[in-house]
């Protein structure tokens, strides 16, 4: 039981609103099994659907009970970069600039199994250059198609009108 509201209104639910977050059951259930099952899962849908609320507050629970560390990064004009500052800053590791992803990952998961999800990754299509996108594009699959060496899982949270850029 909780003194907390739960209603929102604007503002998405976070972690510490799990206990107040209702009626998505089969939608959490449908997204952390997949993310459970590939390496890289897209949650899509229209502007303010709860697309981050439904993952904050629902799949993220879902997936620490598994042992999972979940790291959520809103990736603006680099991706790369914050997704290498937010595992240095969560596991309290420095790397220098031209350590790959793929060997940060190993690094992090010889003892930890990690999900990174990039929040309103539609950041990335109207503030990072081509370059840094292709960079992200080049280490990501670098650590996808290497899978097998460490337990760890890709999300892409974006508005389903910026869902067909990904093509890129």
């Amino acid at each position: 039981i909780t003194n907390k509201p739960p209603y929102k209104f604007l503002d998405y639910y976070s972690r510490s609103d799990s206990d107040i977050f209702y009626g998505r059951d089969l939608e959490i259930l449908y997204c952390w099994r997949r993310v459970l099952s590939h390496p890289l899962v897209t949650i899509f849908g229209p502007s303010g659907a709860g697309k981050t609320s439904l993952f904050l507050a629902g799949v993220c629970p879902e997936l620490e009970k598994e042992d999972y560390q979940v790291i959520v990064v809103r990736p603006l004009s680099n991706p790369l970069d914050s997704i290498k500052q937010a595992i240095s800053a969560k596991f309290s590791i420095d790397f220098n600039d031209q350590t790959k992803l793929r060997d940060i990952i190993k690094t992090v998961t010889v003892r930890n199994k990690l999900v990174v999800a990039l929040d309103q990754f539609e950041e990335v299509f109207l503030s990072a250059g081509e370059q840094a996108r292709l960079e992200f594009y080049k280490e990501l699959s670098e650590v996808i198609f290497n899978q097998s060496d460490y337990e760890f899982r890709f999300v892409i949270i974006l508005r389903e009108d910026f869902l067909a850029l990904l093509d890129e």
